[in-house]
């Protein structure tokens, strides 16, 4: 089982795929605090292994 991923991991991963969302940022993201544009939604979904659709409440 793969272990879950932290804010910090994300990060890393968002910056590898050339996004400067930091920790903080990250953690913003997940409250609601901080909007996300469309091509972050892209890269995010691709980390995360789901789709765009999937991230913002679909199936």
């Amino acid at each position: 089982m793969t272990p879950p991923m932290t804010p910090q991991d994300l990060a890393k991963r968002l910056k590898a795929h050339g996004l400067d969302i930091g920790k903080a940022g990250v953690a913003d993201i997940e409250s609601g605090v901080r909007p996300v544009q469309h091509f972050e939604l892209v890269v995010l979904a691709g980390i995360l292994n789901t789709t765009v659709y999937g991230l913002i409440g679909g199936e």
